[in-house]
């Protein structure tokens, strides 16, 4: 591995280095709990449940492993929900060093992997501030679980020699992705918390020239009890997830120059039927940012079609 993986270092404190053992007194361990099923967890993870005093936990922790906690620890969810309620950062950071200064046994339970998507740095850096002493106990990330629940891996020689993680639930940084690579043949991605940003991430990749046709493989609560799987292609996505026409299009929709309608107004695509968008001798395609273009793509106009 080459390169800077953040702007901010953080060096292990010298209670950390070479640890072995369990959880310490007045510490933090920020531990990850896999994907879902208890099978999974490391015996690292394990031990520290029984052995935390208090537990911080997200949200997406299941039910079966929180199970394993051992009788003394204090249960506290301060999980977050993508788009809804959410203990603050703040108050995470707080409650942890709060509890490790009073002498407890911290742990910072996330699920997966906690150096994967799970705002790992803030707390890091909340523990070094207080001077308070951490460990890291990896787990499963759920790219690795998903991909080994269908049988496939996420790289393969002669076709793909790197593999991206993307988040779906923090859209800020989007416009910043290489699309253009992405959009790629042979690229391959595994995208986290992806459902309410799919019909973005699609317009995305269709706008920088990937193939509607590639293969898009969505597993919903991987390796627990009520995993799902979906086999889809980009085109269809949106609509094989349960997204409807009114949430495609519910903003106003403007008509660039030479996009085939002679005079300039905005109006709600989901009012219009396909015979008037052939009448016109247009075929739409909505920007990710809610202006329409014309391209030579008819998937989502056939699909709205058939969807009313």
């Amino acid at each position: 591995m080459t390169g800077p993986i953040t702007t901010t270092s953080h060096k292990p404190l010298p209670q950390q280095a070479g640890r072995c053992c369990g959880l310490v007194a007045g510490e933090v361990a920020f531990a990850g709990s896999g994907p879902g099923d208890p099978d999974l967890l490391t015996l690292k993870v394990a031990r520290a449940l029984q052995e935390a005093d208090v537990i911080l936990f997200d949200r997406l922790v299941s039910a079966e492993i929180m199970a394993l906690a051992g009788p003394q620890a204090q249960l506290e969810d301060v999980g977050k929900e993508g788009f809804g309620p959410q203990v603050s950062q703040e108050e995470i950071c707080a409650r942890m060093v709060a509890y490790a200064r009073t002498g407890k046994k911290v742990l910072r339970l996330k699920s997966g992997d906690p150096t994967v998507f799970g705002r790992l740095d803030e707390e890091l850096t909340a523990c070094e501030a207080a001077g308070i002493g951490y460990q890291i106990m990896p787990g499963i990330t759920a790219a690795s679980a998903a991909v080994a629940s269908i049988g496939q891996s996420l790289t393969q020689r002669g076709r793909n020699a790197s593999v991206r993680f993307l988040t779906g639930h923090d859209m800020k940084g989007f416009a910043d992705h290489d699309w253009a690579a992405l959009a790629r043949p042979g690229e391959v991605a595994a995208i986290y918390m992806g459902k309410k940003s799919a019909r973005f991430i699609q317009g995305r990749l269709l706008m920088h020239g990937a193939d509607p046709a590639t293969p898009v493989t969505i597993i919903e609560n991987v390796s627990r009890a009520d995993q799902r799987i979906i086999a889809t292609t980009l085109a269809e996505i949106w609509f094989d997830i349960g997204g409807s026409v009114g949430e495609i299009y519910r903003r106003p929709i403007s008509f660039p120059k030479g996009s085939g309608i002679e005079r300039p107004f905005s109006f709600s695509v989901a009012a219009y039927t396909l015979g008037t968008w052939e009448a016109n001798g247009a075929t739409p395609y909505i920007r990710a940012n809610g202006t329409l273009s014309i391209y030579d793509i008819d998937y989502i106009l056939t699909r709205s079609h058939k969807a009313r």
